[in-house]
């Protein structure tokens, strides 16, 4: 098949770029290498610094260089920010393919309109269809090696948004190193994606915590993969996940408040073989078809398969 790929408004980065601070890239760029792994034609229709000579399948298109007679089997468009460039840039997408879908990685970034989609894939199975988005982060990967250098106790990397009263109880602590932008505590110190990643293998310990309307809808986010990446003990917040996708209901990692939090981290630094058992769950909950991309791409096709 003929895939195109949307990213709006940003430009896609395959070669790694600090100007990619909110690391929309990986998104896109795993995406087309499963689907171009899988025998597909890839064209990138967003501003890339992709040239004709990276991959054989996987090609720079910009859209503004399609002809409207030219045709895809299907083309996956991205959320992002949305002005009129972009509007015009989707109904153009729409013209183009009697299969458009779209990519809603981010809940808050809605498109302008929803029902010019056949099909909307999300990372919660509460809303549309389940697209296990959160996993492309998983894509072509590698855990750390074992017993690495961990000398930042806890790290968080990550901006205010709508939930201020989980980073006054889990991250506003004097132990805790944090990356991000706050307009309450007069904060922006925010690092690139690349940056703040060198910082979460460092870590020990972090925590899961996201706005009131992602927990409303049971939207997950990679942050929880790339902490178990990189053997990170990865808390989540008992608001979150409330279809217990990454973590079951009563698992020793959920947490309610500052103070359980910090009783069980020192429960973990006392028990040396506490800690390797939990570090041993996480990576066992990275399955091989997350690793190697058949898992979203099975759901992308609707391949009948076990959806965790």
């Amino acid at each position: 098949m003929k895939i195109g790929l949307y990213k709006p408004y940003v430009q896609v980065y395959f070669k790694e770029n600090t100007a990619d601070h909110a690391g929309w890239s990986f998104e896109v760029v795993n995406l087309a290498k499963i689907l171009a792994k899988n025998g597909h034609t890839v064209d990138i229709l967003s501003d890339t610094d992709l040239t004709f000579f990276d991959y054989a399948n996987i090609l720079p298109a910009p859209l503004s260089s399609i002809s409207s007679n030219c045709k895809y089997d299907r083309i996956f468009a991205f959320c992002g920010t949305m002005n009129d460039a972009v509007h015009h840039d989707i109904l153009k997408c729409r013209g183009l393919t009697d299969r458009f879908d779209l990519i809603y990685t981010d809940y808050k970034l809605k498109p302008f309109a929803y029902n010019i989609f056949d099909r909307i894939y999300t990372q919660t199975k509460n809303v549309y269809a389940y697209g296990a988005l959160e996993k492309l982060v998983l894509f072509d990967s590698k855990f750390i090696e074992k017993n690495a250098v961990k000398d930042i106790e806890f790290y968080f990397g990550g901006t205010e948004r709508d939930r201020l009263y989980d980073i006054i109880e889990y991250i506003w602590r004097p132990e805790v190193t944090w990356h991000g932008k706050s307009q309450f505590f007069q904060k922006n110190d925010y690092i690139s994606y690349s940056e703040n990643y060198s910082l979460i293998k460092r870590a020990k310990y972090s925590i899961v915590i996201m706005d009131s309307a992602y927990n409303n809808v049971g939207w997950v986010t990679p942050r929880y993969y790339e902490n178990i990446l990189n053997d990170v003990i990865c808390f989540v917040d008992n608001k979150c996940d409330r279809n217990n996708m990454l973590v079951t209901k009563h698992d020793y990692r959920r947490v309610g408040s500052y103070f359980e939090l910090r009783d069980k981290i020192k429960q973990i630094d006392a028990s040396p073989l506490k800690r390797e058992s939990i570090l041993e769950k996480q990576r066992q909950e990275i399955l091989p078809e997350y690793l190697d991309g058949s898992y979203i791409y099975n759901l992308l096709f609707n391949v009948q398969q076990r959806v965790n």
